[in-house]
């Protein structure tokens, strides 16, 4: 998430209400979008999608903390065939 906007601390990732992506309360999305406008981003509301792809063309797949996500890439992988790390 840090590559993605320049005002974004280097230690939001590490505070404990965001260790464990899945446990966050309320909705990831809409905690994203609260702590997105702290910083001046997105006043009008987050696009979804277009935060999506700019996440997601700096996201690790392998460095992904969220258990949920862990097994939907594995499951993905599983369908190819892919090997796993």
């Amino acid at each position: 998430m840090r590559n993605a906007g320049s005002r974004i601390p280097r230690s939001l990732e590490t505070r404990s209400k965001y260790r464990d992506p899945d446990a966050i309360q309320g909705g990831t999305w809409e905690e994203l979008e609260k702590e997105l406008q702290r910083k001046g981003y997105f006043h009008g509301g987050l696009a979804k999608i277009e935060a999506a792809k700019a996440i997601s063309a700096h996201m690790d797949p392998d460095q992904n903390r969220s258990k949920s996500f862990q097994v939907f890439r594995d499951g993905l992988r599983d369908m190819v065939n892919y090997p796993r790390s």
